[in-house]
């Protein structure tokens, strides 16, 4: 079994896209399990970042942090400490 990056997958998923053949016959014609071709098309070939996204507006007294679509504001007053604590007990 040949093992492939994220990057070698996403090549073959747009070679795929491109060649005009079914997912069988691309499949076939490469030595690829059709199971396994299918299932890397729906993962997610980019992994989500682990870092959040801090952020201080200017002139305000609160602290945002965003990660994918979820934003929490906090009062800028908070310690670092405590909004580690609670960023390590969310992850």
């Amino acid at each position: 079994m040949v093992r492939r990056s994220r990057e070698e997958w996403q090549t073959l998923i747009t070679e795929h896209a491109q060649s005009g053949l079914t997912q069988t016959a691309f499949c076939a014609q490469l030595g690829i399990n059709p199971k396994l071709f299918s299932l890397r098309k729906t993962q997610p070939l980019v992994k989500p970042s682990p870092f959040v996204q801090a952020r201080i507006p200017i002139a305000t007294e609160r602290v945002e942090l965003r990660w994918q679509s979820a934003t929490l504001i906090l009062p800028a007053t908070l310690s670092p400490q405590w909004v580690a604590d609670v960023l390590k007990a969310l992850a």
